[in-house]
């Protein structure tokens, strides 16, 4: 039941991704690529606010609730691959400073929404 119940929580945080980053695309195509480095670290920061917080509020009986949101969501919701490949689509298109930019600018933006998560949790 865990299994599944952690497959269907990835399911649905992939598809907020593709969603947040549909938006994006339909507004302003170029922005995609930062689109998915902004989901990257907004469930860096989702995951560790969760981590952090679990011994300051506990549930009580739902005790695998974390592993629902934190392997299943968020696993669902970042995406290495997507961002690597993204900037490497760029790249090729001959967006080399964007390209760059979201290479560079994802681990960044990770490690600051992990360090504010741990912050503010």
């Amino acid at each position: 039941m865990t299994l599944l119940l952690i497959s269907f929580c990835g399911g649905v945080g992939a598809l907020f991704r593709y969603g947040i980053e549909e938006i994006v695309e339909v507004r302003r195509y170029s922005w995609r690529p930062y689109a998915t480095m902004f989901v990257n670290a907004l469930g860096c920061f989702l995951a560790v606010f969760v981590v952090r917080s679990i011994h300051v509020y506990p549930i009580g009986t739902f005790e695998n609730w974390h592993w629902y949101f934190i392997t299943g969501f968020c696993g669902g919701f970042t995406t290495f691959s997507s961002a690597l490949a993204l900037p490497m689509f760029e790249w090729r298109r001959g967006e080399r400073i964007r390209s760059l930019v979201v290479l560079v600018g994802t681990p960044l933006l990770c490690v600051t929404a992990t360090a504010l998560a741990v912050a503010v949790s």
